[in-house]
């Protein structure tokens, strides 16, 4: 039985990284997807993502996740996760189903591929990060 810590919400770890044939099988097929290029911190994510740093996500958050995060600290299944990760765009020629290659903004290398499963530009583009909270005046008043 290994001494070590489990991984953040209990489960195996989860890199996400391919590897040997899998890795140049899917590299040769990237190189026919359309392309969207990545900021320095979705391509930080990802490779979160693929050494299994960002356990127990298999993938960027949907909006349900990215909602709880913003909302309470908690992604849609109630584990605790205080940072959303996410991934942005305006491209309006994404499409719920498509398959693309995530192409690291500053080196234009392919770094991943993901099947796009939300396409609404109005999402991808709030999606960074949580928006600001609501100003809490202080309402108070003394006699």
């Amino acid at each position: 039985m290994s001494k070590l810590v489990r991984p953040h919400g209990g489960g195996e770890l989860k890199p996400l990284l391919l590897t040997g044939e899998a890795l140049a099988a899917e590299k040769a097929r990237a190189a026919s997807l359309p392309q969207l290029k990545m900021s320095s911190r979705e391509t930080g994510d990802l490779i979160m993502m693929g050494i299994g740093g960002f356990t127990p996500l298999d993938g960027y958050m949907t909006k349900a996740d990215w909602q709880g995060v913003c909302d309470g600290y908690k992604m849609a299944s109630g584990l605790f996760w205080p940072i959303p990760v996410t991934l942005s765009s305006d491209d309006e020629t994404l499409k719920t189903g498509d398959d693309i290659a995530l192409v690291d903004g500053e080196s234009g290398e392919i770094m991943g591929t993901m099947k796009v499963t939300r396409a609404s530009t109005t999402w991808l583009v709030r999606s960074r990060s949580c928006p600001p909270a609501p100003s809490r005046r202080n309402t108070a008043t003394s006699s």
